[in-house]
C-alpha cells in the first residue's frame, strides 16, 4: 500500500506492470500472455483504499472517496503494451480478459475455480487486482501484462505443474523487453482515454 501512496504523492501519472499468473480459461496454454481489461475482487480481507492514508488528517469528502472503475485499466497503455508484446512474445497474446483476485495464503479449490470460470474469469491472482484499485484511487493510468505460468486447480492434470525452465526464461525476456519498449514509447504521451472522468488530478 505504501508504494502507491508514495507514487500518488510524487504525482506519477503512468504505471505499467507484469506478472506470472494462474490460468482459469481452458483455452489458455503455458506462456500465453493476456493484457486484461477487467477484474473481479474476491478478497474482502484486504485494505480497500489508500485514500485515508493519502488524506490523513483531512476530511474524506464524497468526491475524494468516489472512484469510478470504468475503464478498469487504461486503454491507451494497454494498446501500447499489446503492440510491443506482439513483437517480443513467443506465445499467444490475448488483448482483453478478466482477472480474478482471491485471498492470499492458499491456492483456490477446484470448486472455487469452477465458480470463477462460471462467471467469466480467465486468470487468478492474489495481489494484482489490488494494484488496479490503488492506481485508480491515485489517478494513475495503469496496465498490466499477465503471463500464464500454471493452471488453476482442476483445470488440467497436475503432471506438469508449471511452465518449463525455458518457458520462465522466455517469459522473463518477453516481459522485460515489452515493458521497457512500452515505457520508452510513453514519452510525451497526452492521455485522451477518459480514465478519470469524475476526478481531477488528486
Amino acid at each position: 500500500m505504501q508504494i502507491w501512496v508514495t507514487l500518488m504523492q510524487l504525482g506519477v501519472e503512468n504505471v505499467i506492470h507484469g506478472n506470472i499468473i494462474g490460468g482459469v480459461n481452458p483455452k489458455l496454454n503455458y506462456d500465453d500472455l493476456m493484457i486484461i481489461d477487467d477484474f473481479i475482487d474476491l478478497k474482502p480481507n484486504h485494505p480497500q483504499s489508500i485514500l485515508p492514508y493519502f488524506y490523513k488528517g483531512k476530511p474524506l469528502t464524497l468526491r475524494r472517496l468516489s472512484t469510478r472503475m470504468n475503464p478498469v485499466l487504461c486503454p491507451e497503455l494497454r494498446r501500447v503494451m499489446y503492440d510491443h508484446s506482439l513483437k517480443f512474445h513467443h506465445a499467444k497474446v490475448y488483448y482483453g480478459g478478466t482477472l480474478v483476485q482471491t485471498r492470499t495464503g492458499r491456492w483456490e479449490t477446484p470448486a472455487e475455480v469452477r465458480m470463477i470460470r462460471s462467471f467469466g474469469g480467465d486468470l487468478v491472482c492474489t495481489q494484482d487486482g489490488t494494484y488496479i484499485v490503488y492506481a485508480k484511487q491515485a489517478s494513475i493510468h495503469f496496465a498490466t501484462l499477465q503471463y500464464v505460468m500454471n493452471f488453476a486447480e482442476g483445470i488440467r492434470p497436475l503432471d506438469t505443474p508449471t511452465t518449463s525452465p525455458m518457458g520462465f526464461q522466455r517469459i522473463s525476456e518477453s516481459m522485460r523487453k515489452t515493458l521497457l519498449e512500452s515505457l520508452v514509447s510513453l514519452k510525451g504521451l497526452r492521455h485522451k482515454c477518459g480514465c478519470f472522468p469524475l476526478q481531477q488530478r488528486r
